[in-house]
């Protein structure tokens, strides 16, 4: 768990041929998370996790920004 704090077991679902690409479709079945890596009610902390996110179209890896609103709140007033 050291080197991957968070596990997400997924069953494939659906796979759709792009040409250049296949996507794949799961369903999360099953998640593991370190303890270090939970927040103070038990569920993952995307801070304490701090994965590691690869974007193919320019070829460069990213972290994870800054927090900046609640789901479903916040929505209305980011653009």
């Amino acid at each position: 768990m050291s080197e991957c704090p968070l596990v997400l077991e997924c069953r494939l679902s659906a796979m759709h041929d792009f040409g250049a690409h296949t996507q794949l479709v799961g369903e999360i079945v099953d998640v593991k998370v370190d303890e270090s890596c939970l927040d103070d009610s038990g569920q993952p902390d995307i801070r304490k996790v701090d994965p590691l996110l690869f974007a193919p179209g320019n070829r460069a890896y990213f972290g994870v920004g800054d927090f900046i609103g609640k789901a479903f709140s916040i929505g209305k007033q980011v653009s």
